[in-house]
């Protein structure tokens, strides 16, 4: 998927963050020590890994070096002040047109705003895999990501930060391909 083509990645992390908040909120303490599908991390490493993603993605949209998050407060209400402040770095004009330097190399604006969509949405899964709750996501955005990652999981995969494809039948539905391709066993 060309930029040209695809959907404005701004609306599509600020919906990924709309339902993936609702998933971290209603987590549970004592759910913090369940397994994911990401095999090294338990709940509280996911959540974690989600709230210091949010704060990767704000501290680089700010043209800030990215830190760890601090303590304090909930989960989920670090993830909330994140998530805000990423939306208030790609609304700062000109940062749809920088170029941003990443663990996968420099990326666009929008390209790098796809990733946060993509990283919000699939962890959201993760997260409501892992504590019991509604698994089905928007179809029309997994969608997005299978044909806008497809071309690129080769190389992903090679760099370790993804598992490798889990093999689906060609009739399992679009959100089940899609994290299939991404490691994960729907």
């Amino acid at each position: 998927m060309t930029e040209q083509t695809m959907p404005n990645p701004v609306e599509l992390y600020q919906s990924a963050v709309e339902t993936t908040q609702g998933i971290i909120a209603n987590v549970t303490p004592d759910q913090m020590d369940s397994s994911t599908p990401c095999s090294d991390w338990n709940g509280q490493a996911l959540v974690e890994h989600m709230v210091g993603g949010a704060a990767y993605f704000a501290a680089s949209l700010a043209g800030e070096e990215p830190q760890p998050p601090s303590g304090g407060g909930s989960p989920a209400d670090a993830y909330d002040t994140l998530t805000k402040k990423v939306l208030e770095g790609a609304a700062t004009p000109g940062a749809m047109e920088k170029k941003y330097a990443t663990p996968f190399g420099e990326m666009s604006g929008g390209e790098f705003m796809f990733a946060a969509f993509m990283d919000t949405f699939v962890h959201g899964w993760d997260l409501a895999k892992t504590t019991g709750q509604d698994i089905s996501l928007n179809g029309d955005f997994a969608g997005i990501i299978f044909q806008g990652m497809g071309p690129m999981m080769d190389g992903m995969q090679q760099s370790g930060n993804f598992g490798g494809a889990v093999r689906v039948s060609e009739d399992t539905s679009v959100q089940d391909k899609m994290l299939a391709m991404l490691g994960r066993q729907p």
